[in-house]
C-alpha cells in the first residue's frame, strides 16, 4: 500500500498464470475512473478499513483468493482500484460513494442516465455511475457471483458503447481512406493538368520557334534573291579580256550550265546567277583544289533582308551604296583597286594570282547542300 492506495507485487510476472495479489491499478482514483470509461471496461473499487473486524478475513480469505484475483485480472472487462479510508482520497472517494460498512466493493461503469429537461425527464445519455455495490464479508465463490451478476445486469450499455465506437472508428477509418484516396486521386489530376500545361506551353514554344524559323529561312530566301538580284546588277563592268590583272574564266554550274567572263573579282559573279545553289564552294580542276574566294556569307546576307514594314532593300547602285575597295596585285607586283561591293566583310577574298589562277580554265561550282 502506497499513500493508502494498494499495488500490485513488484516483480510478479505479468505471464503468470496464477497472480499472488490482485491487480490493482496504480494510479489516483480520477485516473482509474478516466482510464475504465476511455477502454469501456468495469471499474471495480476497494475501500478498506483498518478498524473494521471482516477487514483482516476478508483480504486473507477473500481478496487473496486464487478464483478471485484469476477474476479481478481479467484486463479486458475490469480496472481494479483499492484505497484505505483513512487517507485524504481513500476519504473522498468513501464520501462519494456512501459506504455503510466494510469491507466494501463498488462497480462503477457505464449505464443509460436520464436528464431531466425543462422539467420532464425526457433524454438520456450514456456516462459513468455506481452500479452496484459489496458490502461486508464474502466468500469468494459469492463475491465472483455477485460480481458477474453486476457485469451481466449492466453490460448492455457497455456493449452499446463498444460497438458504438467501433463504428465510430470503422468510419473515421473508412473516411480517411476516403480522404487519402481524394487526396491522391486530386494530386494525380493535379500532376496530370501540370503535366498537360507544361506539354502545351513546350508545344507553343515549340511551335513559336518553328515559325520563327520559318519566317528566319523565307527572310534568309528573300535575302539570298535580293543579293543576287543587287549583285545581277551592281557588279562592275566587265574588263577587257586582254587587261591587266584579269584571268578568262568558264564556271560549270551544278546544272551543267556554263558561264564565263573576264573579271576580278569571282564570287559575287556566280551568285548573281539563278542557277547557283545558295550554299557553294569553287573548286579548280588542274590541279584539283577548293578556292577560297566565298566572303563571310551570312553576315554579308543580313543586309538583304527585308526590312520591317516588308519592303525589299535597294537594288540600285546609286552613289550613296557602301563600297569597299579590294585590292588587286598585278603580276609586276603593283596595285590596282577595282570597286567593288562587300557589305561587312571582316577580310578580303584572295586576288587570282595568290590563288595561282593566271590563265583561262574552267571551275566548278560545287553545291554544299547537295
Amino acid at each position: 500500500m502506497n499513500n493508502g492506495k494498494f499495488r500490485s507485487t513488484e516483480g510478479a510476472s505479468p505471464s503468470s498464470s496464477r497472480p499472488d495479489f490482485p491487480p490493482f491499478y496504480e494510479g489516483s482514483y480520477a485516473q482509474a475512473l478516466q482510464e475504465a470509461k476511455r477502454s469501456l471496461r468495469f471499474l471495480v473499487v476497494y475501500l478498506h478499513g483498518d478498524s473494521h473486524e471482516d477487514t483482516r478475513t476478508f483480504c486473507e480469505k477473500t481478496l487473496l483468493d486464487s478464483d478471485v484475483i484469476r477474476f479481478l485480472d481479467n484486463r479486458e472487462q475490469i480496472v481494479f482500484w483499492g484505497c484505505n479510508i483513512k487517507s485524504p482520497e481513500g476519504y473522498r472517494v468513501s464520501r462519494t460513494l456512501r459506504e455503510h460498512t466494510y469491507p466494501f466493493i463498488g462497480v462503477i461503469g457505464l449505464t443509460n442516465l436520464t436528464v431531466p429537461e425543462f422539467g420532464h425527464f425526457a433524454n438520456s445519455t450514456i456516462g459513468m455511475a455506481l452500479l452496484g455495490r459489496i458490502e461486508g464479508a464474502v466468500q469468494p465463490i459469492d463475491l465472483i457471483q455477485q460480481l458477474t451478476s453486476i457485469f451481466e445486469e449492466h453490460q448492455g450499455a457497455t456493449i452499446a458503447a463498444r460497438l458504438d465506437r467501433r463504428e465510430r472508428e470503422a468510419a473515421a477509418r473508412i473516411r480517411e481512406e476516403q480522404d487519402l484516396a481524394y487526396k491522391q486521386s486530386l494530386e494525380r489530376d493535379r500532376a496530370k493538368l501540370a503535366a498537360r500545361e507544361e506539354e502545351q506551353r513546350n508545344a507553343a514554344l515549340e511551335a513559336a520557334e518553328q515559325a520563327r524559323l520559318r519566317r528566319r529561312q523565307d527572310a534568309l530566301k528573300r535575302a539570298r534573291a535580293n543579293r543576287r538580284t543587287r549583285w545581277r546588277v551592281c557588279l562592275p563592268p566587265e574588263p577587257e579580256q586582254n587587261s591587266p590583272s584579269t584571268v578568262q574564266l568558264s564556271v560549270k554550274l551544278p546544272n551543267g550550265r556554263r558561264v564565263h567572263r573576264t573579271f576580278r573579282i569571282l564570287y559575287y559573279f556566280i551568285l548573281s546567277h539563278d542557277d547557283a545553289p545558295e550554299n557553294f564552294e569553287i573548286q579548280a580542276n588542274f590541279p584539283k583544289r577548293l578556292l577560297p574566294c566565298q566572303p563571310e556569307q551570312e553576315s554579308d546576307l543580313e543586309d538583304y533582308i527585308d526590312g520591317e514594314d516588308g519592303s525589299s532593300p535597294d537594288a540600285s547602285c546609286h552613289a550613296s551604296t557602301a563600297q569597299h575597295s579590294i585590292p588587286f596585285d598585278t603580276k609586276t607586283g603593283g596595285s590596282n583597286i577595282v570597286s567593288d561591293w562587300s557589305p561587312h566583310s571582316p577580310t578580303d577574298p584572295p586576288t587570282f594570282l595568290q590563288l595561282g589562277l593566271s590563265k583561262p580554265e574552267v571551275l566548278f561550282v560545287i553545291d554544299k547542300d547537295a
